[in-house]
């Protein structure tokens, strides 16, 4: 289907060749492929595009390279100033993912705000679906320690793709939440995440889902 598409809009150019290779970039990463993920990215940044996109960086976070953090940081500073309204919503999520992989309380509160903005809304276009906005700002709140506050946000967020039975993003929900009730750790959150996270392992093995896979069985107790 990616490639069908992105025959489709050939005739658009570079901006046909960013959005394929965003495509193939966030099957990659789903499935936990990293390599074929990093090849992808530096084709997309290899385009007219590639100014915005911070995908090299998220691989190389995914993979826990101590300098992705840096290399973030940089991004923000230098290229997020050339990053038009078209792209905010995927550029949200894509840093929403970054915080949580390098960490920083102040990242996460500086990519919040942005986050706000879209509250009540389902985040997606040509390159993506995340779900409901509230899934990356419960997982902010996540990073910036505020367990209670992040808590309802991502029940919220699962409710919403459990509705629009998006099976992928259940999966991905379902971990997100079980992570914050987690580290919230009132009576019956850990039973609760428990739970989320055997229904989020066993779909994920059925969806080819490798990144959510093996996150379920690090955070499974």
């Amino acid at each position: 289907l990616i490639e069908r598409s992105g025959a489709l809009g050939a005739r658009l150019g570079d901006t046909s060749e960013a959005v394929l290779c965003i495509q193939h970039i966030r099957v990659e990463l789903a499935r936990g492929r990293l390599d074929e993920a990093a090849d992808w990215a530096q084709r997309a940044e290899a385009t007219t595009w590639g100014i915005v996109l911070p995908w090299s960086i998220l691989v190389r976070a995914e993979r826990g390279e101590p300098s992705a953090a840096d290399a973030y940081d940089e991004f923000e500073r230098t290229n997020m100033q050339y990053a038009p309204n078209a792209v905010a919503d995927q550029l949200v999520e894509t840093r929403t993912r970054l915080v949580m992989l390098v960490g920083g309380s102040d990242r996460a509160a500086r990519v919040r705000v942005d986050a706000e903005v879209f509250a009540g809304e389902l985040l997606g276009s040509d390159t993506f679906l995340y779900g409901a906005a509230e899934r990356a700002t419960g997982n902010l709140y996540f990073v910036e320690g505020l367990y209670p506050q992040a808590v309802p946000l991502l029940e919220h967020a699962l409710a919403a793709v459990e509705a629009h039975r998006l099976r992928a993003l259940v999966v991905e929900s379902r971990v997100d939440l079980a992570r914050a009730l987690l580290a919230r750790r009132e009576p019956g959150d850990t039973d609760r995440a428990n739970t989320l996270l055997r229904q989020s392992l066993e779909a994920a093995e059925g969806l080819g889902l490798g990144a959510a896979a093996r996150e379920a069985r690090q955070l499974v107790t």
